[in-house]
């Protein structure tokens, strides 16, 4: 009997290896995209190589967001051939962000670069956000990287993006989350 399961279990694991099966059993389905995601991707024809940069079982194992971000990486790059995935290391190849003088790349970064030309990095602050309890007491670190990605992929294949402007100075409240909102949705803002 034990003969038996043994068997059936290393069956199983070749099959799930050569056919790259995964199954996400988290209440939340958190290494899976939104149907929403999974619509948009259906219609995406620009080319597009998401650049992770660091190597790719570091950025797997860093911890369970990156985890998390890693799948839902890989998820993208497997719902549509247009977008590929490589993962780069700066400190072995420091050259790499010097194609993108404008940006400041650290490892662990994103880098979305599409084939015509336009670019969007993405860091740890544009992966998860925290949110606080009302009394500070207790913080909660959600992933927004599907998000993330796919309003970086929205923005390579976007028009120019659309300028906003706020005029301050006038003892104004902080309008840094408002400007945030702005950012994240492919607007400049000036």
């Amino acid at each position: 009997f034990i003969t038996i399961i043994v068997v059936v279990n290393i069956v199983v694991a070749l099959l799930i290896d050569r056919f790259d099966w995964k199954i996400d059993l988290t209440a939340n389905q958190i290494y899976q995209v939104t149907d929403q995601t999974e619509e948009y991707l259906k219609n995406y024809n620009e080319k597009v190589t998401i650049y992770v940069l660091e190597e790719e079982e570091a950025f797997k194992t860093y911890s369970d967001l990156y985890t998390q971000a890693y799948y839902i990486i890989e998820k993208f790059a497997s719902l549509n051939s247009n977008i590929t995935t490589e993962y780069i290391n700066l400190t072995e190849h420091p050259d790499f962000a010097t194609n993108y003088p404008d940006v400041e790349l650290v490892n662990g970064d994103l880098l979305l670069v599409g084939e015509n030309g336009r670019y969007q990095a993405l860091t740890g602050d544009d992966l998860f956000t925290q949110s606080y309890s009302d009394d500070y007491q207790t913080s909660e670190v959600l992933s927004m990287a599907e998000q993330s990605i796919d309003s970086a992929l929205a923005y390579i294949v976007g028009e120019d993006p659309v300028n906003v402007a706020m005029i301050s100075g006038h003892e104004e409240i902080d309008l840094s989350s408002i400007q945030d909102v702005f950012e994240k949705n492919n607007y400049n803002f000036n």
